[in-house]
């Protein structure tokens, strides 16, 4: 508990300190203090590289419970909140997770634009180019009801495409030629 209070300390080597603490004594799948950990994010790079350090200790890759738990931080009033989820959820995320997707998918249809640009971001960070089944998580949400998750979806796919273009063309050196290109 006392450990706990120093991660709101004023001082930054105090909160360094602290979640250095927590790094070696917190058992990993240990979610009681997460969400204090996770509001020293923000004070300054140092403390922010230590948060995902130790949330990354913590938290186990794939586990829906983790992914639920920091997917939520979307939800947050707080920028740096959206921001931690934002960068932990794509080392929680494993491929063709659909459910994973969809615990972030979930934040589309939420009534706050923030919260729906922190979800179309996680998600962009989230799965990679080529993971069609996650992918196919997000197509199927173009027949939602609500025209904010459609457009949310088509923006993602959007991203995500863009992003596997530009990973195809940086495999082609300047004026080499690639299919389709005469």
């Amino acid at each position: 508990a006392a450990v706990a209070a120093c991660l709101s300390d004023l001082n930054t080597e105090v909160r360094l300190a602290a979640l250095s603490a927590f790094a070696s004594v917190v058992p990993f799948g240990g979610y009681d203090h997460l969400h204090d950990i996770l509001q020293c994010f923000g004070s300054s790079e140092d403390v922010n590289t230590k948060v995902l350090e130790v949330v990354s200790k913590i938290l186990g890759r794939g586990d829906l419970r983790a992914i639920e738990l920091i997917a939520s931080q979307l939800e947050s009033d707080s920028g740096y909140m959206r921001q931690a989820a934002i960068l932990i959820l794509p080392g929680l995320i494993t491929r063709n997770s659909v459910e994973g997707v969809g615990a972030i998918a979930a934040r589309l249809a939420h009534p706050n634009h923030k919260v729906r640009e922190a979800a179309m971001e996680a998600l962009v960070q989230s799965i990679p180019a080529d993971d069609d089944v996650s992918l196919e998580a997000i197509a199927e949400l173009l027949d939602h009801d609500l025209d904010e998750v459609k457009q949310c979806a088509v923006h993602v796919l959007g991203r995500l495409g863009e992003s596997s273009r530009s990973n195809s063309d940086s495999c082609h050196t300047p004026g080499e030629a690639r299919d389709g290109d005469g």
